[in-house]
């Protein structure tokens, strides 16, 4: 019979590296004890970033000679000074190192280990290098855990990030939603997030953190502490670097569930489940329908007199804040619309009545013409497009991606002329609504359109798909007219949020502890949190150049800005300058400009004529390329467009920015 072979366990393992470490150190300190003689060389090891550029030529490196009149004899406290500055420096990049990219302490123990033979001044314990914290003042409520880590703290280190301060009044927007941790148990986090909505390049905060197996209950205990600080902080406002401000809450963004456990109010799917209007819903084919369209409105007075009472559970305690409970609590879009009605949408046409599904030949068809528009994706889109066979796990942003720019083409040659129509009615109102510039002076327009699309919505799907998301529709422009375009009160970096919160957690015990480590970690660590506001990608040589240009400029593949990349590849090429759509293909800089190589497209014309021209808001349809290069300064591009092929040409969408 064969010999079975022995699998050594992960102890075993683990023991005989740690003698092959020791024995490495041993070996290692028993050279560094031997006299070592240095031979002398020509070569010497230079850091290549603190040379002066103007001492580097273009073939080699150089380096200007040095008086000797330009050092002290005496330069030892120099010496010393500059060895312990690069400690600290080596301790704060490696503990930036290890959190920004999650590494464990096991493993950063383990290279700790390997280091501090070299460098004896690195400490043993990771803990020690990333400042971890020890002690929380974690309360036991509502059946599970709490911290608070305080609107104030969050705000001032917010502020600390800025070296001016151009608002002297802040609008805070809060998100509190639900965080299954585990597939095989119920226990959940329920985060309080903030962002400053009227800070440039903002980004969310923890205020506080509830860990349990359930929906925190009663709601009044888990918000106390919020409640009472944000009471007091828009009293009495707060001070930073002599400063005093204004802090305001704006708003609050939550999907349904959330909402209604907030404002202790019924769910979505209750009889009086909607908190925009007064209507009594109807029970129809096993769901909860809202079809009538004029509906009195709700008011922050009606809903604070709580007139209608069986819409009411109990006393919200947002109520004590100086905060409309019907007007600074907008519909999420992200759920209402993305996830809400974009997908059942889909489901239907696969799915639903046969008077409107779609054949399985006309699902791969679709599949298909999305898989072919990956490559002309631009890079600011979070995801590229996917089948409608993986419908069900497309997330938000990819539901978003097919209502605004993939939808109307994949879409115009294989659904029902009627159901076609019925989809451009949400997409012209939802573009039109998500755009800044779009939504001052169109949006009574969409809220007409969303209004037609509700009422043929029902003619070609039934009275018994009217649930909640698609009757919000007739609200939504509401909250646009106050506070702008869709964007402004998603839930998109709130749940950017949820998921870095989600990866804090490497084990399940104790997991809100875990997360107060890391966020304590991600603190303490020195990162670099200036912008890069612009960088050049992929030198080359090899063209195209406009006749007129020589050698003096750089010819670069890619152009990265703040909020968005130029390049010469699909993508990242489609641009409207002076009203005409443009490709780039080159890129030149020089010491002082930066310009663009680009052909024009020389015809285009609208891509739909329904419910309106496609033209009156920057959807064209392009073909027949001019072959003449042009140059234009980076300054003169208006804004970038989105470029996905189209039979023998493009359908160019713009971005209103």
């Amino acid at each position: 019979m064969p010999r079975k072979l022995k699998v050594k366990s992960q102890w075993t393992i683990r023991r005989q590296v740690k003698r092959n470490v020791r024995k490495l150190v041993s070996e290692l300190d028993s050279q560094k004890e031997q006299p070592v003689i240095k031979e002398h060389s020509s070569y010497e090891t230079v850091n290549i970033d603190v040379l002066d550029l103007n001492c580097v030529t273009s073939n080699d490196v150089t380096f200007c000679e040095t008086q000797d009149n330009c050092f002290s004899i005496d330069s030892s406290d120099d010496e010393d000074d500059n060895s312990s500055e690069s400690c600290l420096n080596m301790k704060a990049e490696l503990a930036t190192w290890a959190t920004s990219n999650r590494i464990s302490h096991a493993s950063l123990s383990s290279l700790l280990c390997i280091l501090r033979v070299a460098h004896p001044f690195l400490p043993k314990d990771p803990r020690t290098l990333l400042q971890t914290a020890t002690t929380y003042d974690v309360k036991a409520i509502c059946g599970g855990e709490y911290y608070h880590f305080g609107v104030e703290n969050c705000i001032l280190k917010e502020l600390s990030k800025l070296s001016t301060f151009p608002e002297k009044i802040f609008l805070i927007q809060i998100n509190i939603d639900g965080l299954p941790l585990f597939k095989s148990t119920n226990s959940q986090f329920w985060p309080i997030l903030g962002i400053i909505t009227n800070l440039s390049y903002a980004s969310p905060f923890l205020i506080g953190l509830f860990y349990g197996p359930c929906k925190p209950k009663p709601v009044q205990q888990y918000l106390e502490e919020f409640i009472a600080e944000m009471k007091s902080i828009e009293e009495k406002g707060l001070t930073h670097d002599k400063q005093n401000f204004s802090v305001k809450l704006s708003s609050v963004i939550c999907d349904s569930p959330a909402r209604s456990l907030i404002k202790c109010i019924k769910q979505h799917n209750g009889y009086a489940g909607c908190d925009k209007c007064t209507q009594h819903g109807h029970w129809n084919n096993h769901r909860m329908t809202y079809p009538d369209f004029n509906a009195p409105l709700r008011t922050d007075k009606s809903f604070a007199d709580m007139e209608d009472d069986e819409h009411h559970l109990s006393v919200s305690p947002f109520l004590s804040l100086n905060v409309g409970l019907v007007s600074n609590f907008p519909l999420d879009y992200m759920h209402l619309i993305c996830l809400g009605v974009t997908r059942r949408l889909i489901g239907l046409w696969c799915h639903g009545p046969l008077t409107t599904r779609i054949s399985c030949s006309q699902v791969k068809a679709i599949s298909a013409s999305l898989l072919g528009l990956r490559s002309f994706i631009p890079s600011e889109f979070a995801r590229k497009p996917r089948g409608l066979n993986e419908c069900d796990r497309w997330k938000a942003t990819e539901f978003r991606q097919f209502l605004l720019y993939t939808g109307p083409i994949v879409l115009k040659s294989v659904l029902d002329n009627n159901v076609y129509k019925n989809f451009m009615l949400l997409h012209v109102a939802i573009f039109i609504l998500r755009s800044p510039v779009l939504c001052k002076s169109w949006c009574d327009y969409a809220n007409n359109l969303l209004n037609l699309f509700v009422k043929h919505f029902t003619q070609l799907y039934g009275c018994e798909n009217l649930v909640f998301n698609v009757h919000g529709l007739l609200h939504i422009c509401n909250d646009v007219k106050t506070y702008g375009a869709l964007d402004n009160f998603a839930s998109f970096p709130f749940e950017n949020y949820l998921q870095k919160l989600k990866c804090m957690v490497r084990k399940p015990k104790y997991p809100l502890q875990q997360v107060l480590r890391r966020l304590s970690e991600d603190f303490m660590s020195v990162s670099d949190r200036s912008k890069k506001w612009i960088s050049f990608h992929h030198l080359h040589k090899s063209g195209p150049l406009p006749q007129s240009f020589g050698n003096g400029f750089l010819q670069y593949r890619k152009l990265q800005l703040p909020i968005l990349a130029i390049s010469v590849s699909n993508g990242n090429n489609c641009f409207k300058l002076k009203g005409q759509i443009i490709k780039i293909f080159n890129i030149l800089v020089s010491l002082d400009a930066i310009l663009l190589v680009y052909k024009k497209f020389e015809h285009a014309v609208e891509f739909y004529s329904y419910p309106t021209s496609s033209k009156t808001f920057g959807t064209y349809f392009v073909c027949d390329l001019h072959e003449k290069l042009y140059v234009c300064m980076l300054s003169e591009v208006e804004s970038k467009c989105v470029l996905l092929p189209h039979k023998h040409g493009f359908v160019v969408f713009e971005e209103h920015c």
